[in-house]
């Protein structure tokens, strides 16, 4: 069950908008300064955490999570799926990382019934920050593309958001100034 006042969701790019697929330097600093903001957020008695389950930061985050979830206990893993066949269009190997990370999760929502509709992936990211307190968000700082959508959908709602730079190798908390 979700705490809102006690929840992160995470936000970011698909893997094409950071180098791409394969292992690179970009995604390795990507992952350990989620890791270290997953950390920081378990040393302020945060436990509950959502993520969308896309490919990229939305699966990497669920990932670090995970591995969290072994060691420190309780913490509480929701995936909100945009729809229920979220995964049908991606390559077997993606597939199986995502349904591991289903199996280890404690909560999968289910935010739009039907198939594939880009609205759908907005409509989720609204539910998750509806949902939590704040948002690691992993952004290029480019304002369009649905990172940005759920980034000024949680600014207009006034949650804190965590913000991840990649190209810039920067994380802080948002500032609009």
């Amino acid at each position: 069950m979700i705490n809102i006042e006690q929840t992160i969701c995470f936000t970011g790019h698909r893997p094409e908008r950071l180098c791409g697929y394969a292992p690179n330097p970009m995604q390795s600093w990507v992952k350990e300064t989620l890791k270290t903001a997953i950390q920081k957020a378990l040393d302020e008695e945060i436990k509950s955490f959502i993520s969308g389950g896309a490919l990229g930061v939305d699966q990497w985050a669920a990932e670090l999570v995970l591995d969290f979830k072994k060691r420190v206990k309780p913490v509480h893993l929701c995936i909100a799926k945009p729809f229920p066949t979220q995964a049908n269009r991606w390559k077997e190997e993606a597939k199986a990382a995502y349904n591991k990370i289903l199996e280890g999760s404690d909560e999968i929502i289910e935010v739009s019934e039907g198939g594939f509709a880009a609205w759908k992936m907005h409509k989720r990211n609204r539910w998750m920050v509806d949902h939590g307190q704040y948002v690691i968000a992993v952004w290029d700082q480019e304002r369009k593309g649905g990172t940005w959508n759920c980034l000024e959908y949680a600014l207009k709602k006034e949650k804190k958001v965590f913000v991840i730079n990649p190209f810039e190798k920067r994380a802080g908390w948002y500032d609009e100034g």
